[in-house]
C-alpha cells in the first residue's frame, strides 16, 4: 500500500489501521507476481484464497457470534490491500 494518508481520517480508528498494516506486510510477501498466465489464474485464486483462510484474513468477511455486523471499513481495506 503505498499511500496511506487515507488511513488518518475519522471514520478509520486503530484497530483498522493495524488491520491494513498486518495485511499489507502479509500481501507484500504472499501474493504472487504479476504476470501469471491466463491457464493458471484458477489455481493462483485458489491458492491465495486456501493462504488467507489459513492465515486468519477472511475472519473479517464473515460475522462472528458476538457481533451481527460486518465492519465494510475492513472489507474495503482488505479489497484495497490486495
Amino acid at each position: 500500500m503505498s499511500d496511506t494518508d487515507f488511513l488518518t481520517w475519522p471514520f478509520f480508528d486503530d484497530r483498522h489501521r493495524d488491520f491494513a498494516s498486518r495485511l499489507d506486510a502479509w500481501a507484500s510477501e504472499h501474493l504472487p507476481a504479476i504476470g501469471t498466465s491466463h491457464a493458471e489464474v484458477d489455481a493462483v485464486c485458489r491458492d491465495l484464497v486456501e493462504r488467507l483462510g489459513a492465515a486468519g484474513w477472511l475472519e473479517v468477511a464473515v460475522p462472528q457470534q458476538d457481533r451481527r455486523q460486518l465492519d465494510v471499513r475492513m472489507l474495503c481495506l482488505a479489497r484495497d490491500i490486495l
